[in-house]
């Protein structure tokens, strides 16, 4: 589905305070007032958010008692070729009330804590992530972001990021050499520029160009369409995870109460282990699309190649444990990696088993149709604060849509005048919200959030009261039950 961006720069309210609601009476028969605070979160992520944050907002709301809720603003710098750094500046700046960004970025700002995480070639299993995270590590290393001027959320873990080559595999250093590779963040720069590559710094859904490779995690490959014109996925190399670093504005957490930013935090650390559970998920069904596709080949590396890499990039860890907190972490996390067990082969013809999952309400073939006059009378733009969309929008959103939605599995489709597309997925019922985790198609690795309801065999989506939204598109019109 199309993803309208968020237009203006960063012109938003930086804490919204919605009117008080009553509680329940006390036994002198009075009533409390509670307020919920909205708090806006700057997202890289165009459209739906990725299952990592919508479960840290599903935490927030959880550990505050529904006083605190979090508000994502999507698409946040985009095409920005300094979109983290940026980022950070923003929340820093008070433009925009909290943030995630990589553990890659932080060098940008002078803060090295991270860069234990993100070392090449030491974390490149889920198990061995799991383990660095369960030993605090991450959390102490929150600390360090203080030094830019901002305050330290919590960390959670994320996919593992892979080498996709464009026309030849990357398996030895030789091949490295004289090869632009896109790569985000300094310490990625740094180990392709010893691996014999000039690394040219990406923005998030960047186009490939006339590189000769990038590192990503595997569902944006697919998501970004990346396959389509390189063509070897150095399948069994993990270079290192992509944690992401959650972060505040100073002035807005000052402003809030000791309980929320106990709230805040404690959502932090209870969203580590369905985190790690959906970054490694992420891959299964990246895998099952690339192989789908047959345009990339899964290479895998030797032992022997896999130890010449990590030979060549003895210059890089000789820098890193120059500082002693680094090398203390680093000695952790290799001793944690030897009791690992090793990360399962990717490859093509593997299956997925679904276990028995109940019928919902809203199961069954849904169809929307949209169009022009129709859409410039919604009020779905306005809601996802796309408040000037053009004549372009309305004709590329203005279509049928299709919804098919069977036991906890769903398959969603668009025709309109800027072609077709598809998406497949899971989806569960949790109240009067209904979760869409796209597993396949162009929106991958997405996870989307609507509330529901059905009338008459007529089912409406709205945006959530969580701001864990997806893309407007479901919401511009009624979906009426096609049967089959």
């Amino acid at each position: 589905m199309r993803h309208p961006g968020i237009p203006g720069a960063v012109a938003l309210a930086v804490l919204a305070v919605i009117a008080p609601a009553c509680s329940g009476g006390t036994k002198a028969g009075g009533k409390a007032a509670k307020r919920t605070i909205v708090l806006t979160m700057a997202s890289q992520f165009a459209g739906g958010q990725a299952e990592q944050l919508v479960r840290f907002a599903g935490e927030v709301a959880r550990e505050s008692g529904g006083r605190v809720r979090i508000d994502f603003r999507s698409n946040w710098r985009a095409r920005d070729p300094h979109q983290e750094l940026d980022t950070i500046r923003d929340v820093r700046a008070g433009k925009v009330d909290l943030a995630w960004v990589g553990a890659r970025a932080w060098d940008w700002v002078g803060v090295t804590s991270f860069d234990p995480l993100v070392a090449p070639l030491l974390i490149d299993t889920y198990p061995l992530e799991r383990q660095v995270f369960a030993s605090g590590m991450p959390e102490r290393m929150l600390a360090g972001v203080e030094r830019a001027g901002v305050v330290g959320i919590g960390v959670l873990p994320g996919p593992m990021r892979k080498l996709l080559g464009a026309r030849h595999p990357f398996v030895r250093p030789a091949d490295f050499r004289g090869q632009t590779v896109g790569a985000m963040g300094m310490l990625a720069g740094e180990t392709f520029r010893a691996l014999g590559a000039s690394p040219r710094q990406m923005f998030a859904q960047e186009r490939l160009g006339a590189l000769d490779a990038v590192e990503s995690q595997l569902s944006a490959i697919v998501g970004n369409g990346y396959d389509a014109h390189a063509r070897y996925l150095s399948a069994n190399l993990s270079l290192w995870p992509r944690p992401l670093v959650i972060f505040a504005s100073p002035r807005v957490f000052r402003s809030l109460s000791r309980e929320q930013r106990h709230a805040l935090r404690t959502a932090a650390a209870s969203a580590v282990p369905g985190a790690l559970a959906a970054s490694k998920q992420e891959d299964s069904p990246a895998v099952g699309a690339l192989c789908a596709r047959g345009n990339a080949a899964l290479v895998d590396l030797t032992q022997v190649q896999l130890q010449e890499l990590r030979r060549a990039l003895a210059p890089v860890y000789r820098r890193l444990e120059s500082n002693a907190r680094t090398r203390r972490a680093i000695r952790k996390i290799e001793a944690l990696k030897r009791a690992a067990p090793p990360a399962p082969a990717l490859h093509c013809g593997g299956t997925s088993a679904s276990g028995g999952v109940a019928e919902t309400p809203v199961d069954g073939s849904w169809v929307m149709t949209t169009t022009v006059s129709g859409l410039e009378r919604s009020p779905a733009y306005r809601a996802y604060g796309f408040t000037n969309p053009s004549q372009d929008d309305f004709r590329a959103d203005a279509g049928t849509y299709r919804l098919i939605l069977q036991k906890g599995k769903l398959r969603s489709s668009v025709t309109s005048s800027a072609g077709y597309s598809a998406d497949t997925g899971t989806y569960r019922i949790e109240g009067d919200r209904v979760i869409f985790h796209i597993t396949g198609g162009h929106d991958i690795g997405e996870t989307w959030v609507y509330r529901w309801s059905i009338y008459r065999e007529t089912l409406t989506f709205r945006k959530p009261q969580t701001g864990a939204e997806g893309p407007p598109n479901p919401t511009f019109a009624p979906w009426h039950r096609a049967g089959g």
